[in-house]
Protein backbone atom coordinates (compact mmCIF):
# COMPACT_ATOMS: atom_id res chain seq x y z
CA UNK A 1 0.00 0.00 0.00
CA UNK A 2 1.22 3.50 -1.03
CA UNK A 3 2.77 5.18 2.02
CA UNK A 4 0.83 8.14 2.27
CA UNK A 5 -2.86 6.58 1.98
CA UNK A 6 -1.62 4.73 5.15
CA UNK A 7 -0.54 8.02 6.80
CA UNK A 8 -4.00 9.29 5.76
CA UNK A 9 -5.55 6.14 7.57
CA UNK A 10 -3.18 6.67 10.59
CA UNK A 11 -4.21 9.97 10.35
CA UNK A 12 -7.78 9.10 11.46
CA UNK A 13 -6.53 7.21 14.39
CA UNK A 14 -6.10 10.59 17.08
CA UNK A 15 -9.23 11.61 16.63
CA UNK A 16 -10.83 8.00 17.02
CA UNK A 17 -8.31 8.21 20.44
CA UNK A 18 -8.94 11.41 21.61
CA UNK A 19 -12.65 11.25 21.46
CA UNK A 20 -12.38 8.25 24.31
CA UNK A 21 -10.15 10.61 26.26
CA UNK A 22 -12.42 13.71 25.44
CA UNK A 23 -15.12 11.44 27.23
CA UNK A 24 -13.19 10.34 29.68
CA UNK A 25 -11.67 13.74 30.88
CA UNK A 26 -14.93 15.18 30.88
CA UNK A 27 -16.32 12.67 33.07
CA UNK A 28 -13.28 13.17 35.58
CA UNK A 29 -13.63 16.84 35.70
CA UNK A 30 -17.44 17.12 36.66
CA UNK A 31 -16.96 14.39 38.96
CA UNK A 32 -13.65 14.06 40.97
CA UNK A 33 -11.29 16.44 39.81
CA UNK A 34 -12.09 20.03 40.18
CA UNK A 35 -8.96 21.52 38.90
CA UNK A 36 -7.51 21.49 35.43
CA UNK A 37 -4.35 21.69 36.51
CA UNK A 38 -4.30 18.75 39.04
CA UNK A 39 -5.90 16.77 36.08
CA UNK A 40 -2.88 18.38 33.61
CA UNK A 41 0.01 17.40 36.32
CA UNK A 42 -1.30 13.50 37.18
CA UNK A 43 -1.82 12.85 33.49
CA UNK A 44 1.64 13.68 32.13
CA UNK A 45 3.48 12.59 35.07
CA UNK A 46 2.39 9.10 34.05
CA UNK A 47 3.57 10.09 30.62
CA UNK A 48 6.95 8.94 32.20
CA UNK A 49 6.19 5.00 32.56
CA UNK A 50 5.31 4.96 28.78
CA UNK A 51 8.57 6.61 27.71
CA UNK A 52 10.67 3.53 27.54
CA UNK A 53 7.96 1.83 25.64
CA UNK A 54 8.63 4.33 23.19
CA UNK A 55 12.07 3.06 22.50
CA UNK A 56 10.95 0.32 20.71
CA UNK A 57 10.03 2.88 17.73
CA UNK A 58 13.72 2.84 17.57
CA UNK A 59 16.48 4.92 19.43
CA UNK A 60 16.02 8.88 19.23
CA UNK A 61 18.79 10.77 17.27
CA UNK A 62 20.77 13.02 19.56
CA UNK A 63 18.89 16.48 20.25
CA UNK A 64 21.39 19.37 18.15
CA UNK A 65 21.78 22.72 17.05
CA UNK A 66 18.53 24.65 17.92
CA UNK A 67 16.02 22.06 18.57
CA UNK A 68 16.43 21.85 21.94
CA UNK A 69 14.71 25.09 22.12
CA UNK A 70 11.89 23.85 19.46
CA UNK A 71 11.55 20.91 22.13
CA UNK A 72 11.06 23.38 24.92
CA UNK A 73 8.42 25.36 23.04
CA UNK A 74 6.60 22.10 22.38
CA UNK A 75 6.47 20.78 25.94
CA UNK A 76 5.71 24.32 27.18
CA UNK A 77 2.37 24.47 24.04
CA UNK A 78 1.52 20.87 25.13
CA UNK A 79 0.76 21.46 28.84
CA UNK A 80 -0.33 25.06 28.30
CA UNK A 81 -3.45 24.31 25.96
CA UNK A 82 -4.87 21.90 28.86
CA UNK A 83 -5.73 24.61 31.31
CA UNK A 84 -8.24 26.27 29.11
CA UNK A 85 -9.29 23.03 27.64
CA UNK A 86 -10.01 21.37 30.99
CA UNK A 87 -12.27 24.54 31.69
CA UNK A 88 -14.25 24.41 28.70
CA UNK A 89 -14.97 20.87 29.73
CA UNK A 90 -16.76 21.91 32.41
CA UNK A 91 -18.81 24.79 30.47
CA UNK A 92 -19.54 23.13 26.90
CA UNK A 93 -20.55 19.65 26.03
CA UNK A 94 -18.38 17.40 24.88
CA UNK A 95 -19.22 17.48 21.27
CA UNK A 96 -19.03 20.99 21.26
CA UNK A 97 -15.73 21.28 22.64
CA UNK A 98 -14.41 18.80 20.30
CA UNK A 99 -15.68 20.49 16.95
CA UNK A 100 -14.16 24.07 18.37
CA UNK A 101 -11.10 22.28 18.47
CA UNK A 102 -11.73 22.96 14.29
CA UNK A 103 -10.95 27.15 15.48
CA UNK A 104 -7.08 25.87 15.44
CA UNK A 105 -7.71 25.06 11.22
CA UNK A 106 -7.85 29.39 10.54
CA UNK A 107 -4.36 29.35 12.34
CA UNK A 108 -2.56 26.43 10.92
CA UNK A 109 -2.91 27.41 7.42
CA UNK A 110 -1.91 30.60 7.88
CA UNK A 111 1.18 29.41 9.59
CA UNK A 112 1.87 26.46 7.77
CA UNK A 113 2.19 29.31 4.53
CA UNK A 114 4.25 32.02 5.83
CA UNK A 115 6.86 29.44 8.19
CA UNK A 116 6.57 26.20 5.85
CA UNK A 117 5.73 27.12 2.22
CA UNK A 118 3.04 24.71 2.66
CA UNK A 119 1.01 25.10 -0.56
CA UNK A 120 -2.59 23.46 -1.32
CA UNK A 121 -5.31 23.42 -4.56
CA UNK A 122 -8.68 25.10 -4.23
CA UNK A 123 -10.33 21.69 -3.57
CA UNK A 124 -8.23 21.38 -0.65
CA UNK A 125 -8.77 24.53 0.72
CA UNK A 126 -12.42 24.35 0.09
CA UNK A 127 -12.63 21.20 2.03
CA UNK A 128 -11.07 23.10 4.91
CA UNK A 129 -13.74 25.66 4.77
CA UNK A 130 -15.96 23.09 4.61
CA UNK A 131 -15.19 21.02 7.66
CA UNK A 132 -14.58 24.20 9.60
CA UNK A 133 -18.37 25.76 8.88
CA UNK A 134 -19.69 22.43 10.06
CA UNK A 135 -17.58 23.02 12.75
CA UNK A 136 -18.63 26.37 14.00
CA UNK A 137 -22.40 24.92 13.53
CA UNK A 138 -21.88 22.12 15.69
CA UNK A 139 -21.59 24.46 18.48
CA UNK A 140 -24.73 26.83 17.53
CA UNK A 141 -27.55 26.43 20.27
CA UNK A 142 -30.77 28.04 19.32
CA UNK A 143 -29.45 29.81 16.68
CA UNK A 144 -26.53 31.68 18.48
CA UNK A 145 -22.68 30.35 19.00
CA UNK A 146 -21.97 29.80 22.59
CA UNK A 147 -20.37 32.90 23.19
CA UNK A 148 -19.63 32.41 27.00
CA UNK A 149 -16.08 31.82 28.96
CA UNK A 150 -16.04 27.72 27.69
CA UNK A 151 -15.70 29.39 23.90
CA UNK A 152 -13.29 31.76 24.75
CA UNK A 153 -11.31 29.05 26.74
CA UNK A 154 -11.16 27.10 23.47
CA UNK A 155 -9.53 30.04 21.28
CA UNK A 156 -6.58 29.94 23.46
CA UNK A 157 -6.14 26.66 23.52
CA UNK A 158 -6.97 26.06 19.67
CA UNK A 159 -4.10 29.35 19.42
CA UNK A 160 -1.82 27.64 21.62
CA UNK A 161 -2.55 24.45 19.68
CA UNK A 162 -1.78 25.37 16.18
CA UNK A 163 1.68 27.22 17.20
CA UNK A 164 2.41 23.81 18.39
CA UNK A 165 1.45 22.00 15.03
CA UNK A 166 3.77 24.20 13.51
CA UNK A 167 6.80 23.39 15.84
CA UNK A 168 6.48 19.87 15.49
CA UNK A 169 6.47 19.76 11.99
CA UNK A 170 9.69 22.06 11.83
CA UNK A 171 10.67 19.51 14.32
CA UNK A 172 10.33 16.78 11.98
CA UNK A 173 12.36 18.69 9.22
CA UNK A 174 15.00 18.04 11.36
CA UNK A 175 14.75 14.63 13.41
CA UNK A 176 12.79 11.43 12.21
CA UNK A 177 9.36 10.91 13.64
CA UNK A 178 10.12 8.68 16.12
CA UNK A 179 12.57 10.77 17.81
CA UNK A 180 10.19 13.59 17.73
CA UNK A 181 7.62 11.96 19.88
CA UNK A 182 10.18 10.57 22.64
CA UNK A 183 11.93 13.71 23.62
CA UNK A 184 8.23 15.59 23.48
CA UNK A 185 6.99 13.15 26.14
CA UNK A 186 10.68 13.50 27.83
CA UNK A 187 10.52 17.06 28.12
CA UNK A 188 6.53 17.49 28.73
CA UNK A 189 7.45 15.14 31.54
CA UNK A 190 10.08 16.97 33.05
CA UNK A 191 8.49 20.67 32.58
CA UNK A 192 5.20 19.60 34.46
CA UNK A 193 7.21 18.36 37.10
CA UNK A 194 8.61 22.40 37.52
CA UNK A 195 4.54 22.79 38.49
CA UNK A 196 5.24 21.97 41.86
CA UNK A 197 7.96 24.84 42.36
CA UNK A 198 4.66 27.67 41.54
CA UNK A 199 2.75 27.71 45.27
CA UNK A 200 -0.70 28.53 43.46
CA UNK A 201 -0.04 25.39 40.92
CA UNK A 202 1.65 23.15 43.26
CA UNK A 203 -1.65 23.55 45.99
CA UNK A 204 -4.35 22.14 43.52
CA UNK A 205 -1.91 19.54 42.61
CA UNK A 206 -1.23 18.39 46.66
CA UNK A 207 -5.12 18.35 47.35
CA UNK A 208 -5.64 16.42 44.43
CA UNK A 209 -3.16 13.53 45.50
CA UNK A 210 -5.63 11.36 47.31
CA UNK A 211 -8.29 11.39 44.43
CA UNK A 212 -5.01 10.52 42.09
CA UNK A 213 -4.63 7.28 43.63
CA UNK A 214 -7.71 6.51 44.09
CA UNK A 215 -8.64 6.87 40.16
CA UNK A 216 -5.02 5.67 38.90
CA UNK A 217 -6.45 2.89 36.66
CA UNK A 218 -8.56 5.61 34.94
CA UNK A 219 -5.05 7.71 34.72
CA UNK A 220 -3.36 4.93 32.98
CA UNK A 221 -6.38 4.22 30.49
CA UNK A 222 -5.88 8.06 29.74
CA UNK A 223 -2.28 8.30 29.34
CA UNK A 224 -2.36 5.31 27.53
CA UNK A 225 -5.41 6.25 24.77
CA UNK A 226 -3.17 9.61 24.87
CA UNK A 227 0.11 8.31 23.79
CA UNK A 228 -1.07 5.92 21.47
CA UNK A 229 -3.08 8.82 19.54
CA UNK A 230 0.46 11.06 19.63
CA UNK A 231 2.66 8.51 17.88
CA UNK A 232 -0.34 7.97 15.27
CA UNK A 233 -0.35 11.72 15.20
CA UNK A 234 3.10 12.45 14.75
CA UNK A 235 3.79 9.87 12.34
CA UNK A 236 1.15 10.96 9.95
CA UNK A 237 2.38 14.41 10.06
CA UNK A 238 5.75 13.46 9.15
CA UNK A 239 4.54 12.22 5.55
CA UNK A 240 0.97 14.88 5.44
CA UNK A 241 0.67 18.04 5.25
CA UNK A 242 -0.22 20.18 8.41
CA UNK A 243 -3.75 21.25 6.91
CA UNK A 244 -4.64 17.83 5.91
CA UNK A 245 -3.60 16.37 8.71
CA UNK A 246 -5.27 19.18 10.68
CA UNK A 247 -8.33 18.53 8.81
CA UNK A 248 -8.74 14.88 9.18
CA UNK A 249 -8.01 15.79 13.11
CA UNK A 250 -11.51 17.84 12.39
CA UNK A 251 -13.57 15.23 12.51
CA UNK A 252 -12.79 14.00 16.25
CA UNK A 253 -16.67 15.66 17.34
CA UNK A 254 -18.19 12.89 14.84
CA UNK A 255 -16.14 10.08 17.04
CA UNK A 256 -17.09 11.97 20.09
CA UNK A 257 -20.82 11.77 19.44
CA UNK A 258 -21.07 8.11 18.47
CA UNK A 259 -18.73 6.80 21.15
CA UNK A 260 -21.28 9.14 23.41
CA UNK A 261 -24.14 8.10 22.07
CA UNK A 262 -23.20 4.04 22.03
CA UNK A 263 -22.25 4.58 26.34
CA UNK A 264 -25.12 6.65 26.78
CA UNK A 265 -27.29 3.36 25.60
CA UNK A 266 -24.98 0.76 26.09
CA UNK A 267 -23.01 1.41 28.87
CA UNK A 268 -23.47 0.98 32.56
CA UNK A 269 -23.75 4.25 33.53
CA UNK A 270 -20.69 4.65 35.54
CA UNK A 271 -19.00 6.91 32.82
CA UNK A 272 -20.95 10.53 33.17
CA UNK A 273 -20.13 13.49 30.83
CA UNK A 274 -21.81 16.57 30.08
CA UNK A 275 -23.27 15.76 26.55
CA UNK A 276 -27.29 16.35 25.14
CA UNK A 277 -28.17 12.80 23.79
CA UNK A 278 -32.00 13.82 22.89
CA UNK A 279 -32.86 12.67 19.18
CA UNK A 280 -32.92 16.37 17.60
CA UNK A 281 -29.58 16.97 18.85
CA UNK A 282 -27.67 13.30 17.68
CA UNK A 283 -29.54 14.30 14.12
CA UNK A 284 -28.55 18.09 13.80
CA UNK A 285 -25.23 17.10 14.88
CA UNK A 286 -24.94 13.94 12.75
CA UNK A 287 -25.73 15.90 9.92
CA UNK A 288 -23.65 18.41 10.11
CA UNK A 289 -20.65 16.21 11.00
CA UNK A 290 -21.98 14.04 7.51
CA UNK A 291 -20.82 17.59 5.80
CA UNK A 292 -17.78 17.67 7.96
CA UNK A 293 -16.80 14.02 6.63
CA UNK A 294 -17.31 15.39 3.04
CA UNK A 295 -14.82 18.48 3.39
CA UNK A 296 -12.28 15.85 4.34
CA UNK A 297 -12.24 14.04 1.53
CA UNK A 298 -11.93 17.01 -0.83
CA UNK A 299 -9.17 18.06 1.98
CA UNK A 300 -7.26 14.51 1.09
CA UNK A 301 -8.00 14.99 -2.68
Amino acid sequence: MDQYLIALFIAFLPPILYSFSNLLESHMSHTNFKNGVAIAFYANVINICFVPFLLILGMPQPITGGTGWLFLAMAVCELAYLVPYYAALKKLQVSVVASLFAMSSLIVPVLSWFILGEKLHPLNYLGFFIVLAASFLMSRSRGAVHINKGFWYMVLACSILAVNLIVITKLLIEMNWNSVLFYNYVFTSLLVCSWLLVKKTRRPIVRAWPVFRANLKQFFLLDGLEVAAGTAGVFSLSILSVVVKDGIGNTQPLFVLMIGVMLKTFGSGSLSFKESMNRREILRKATLLTLMLAGVVLLTL
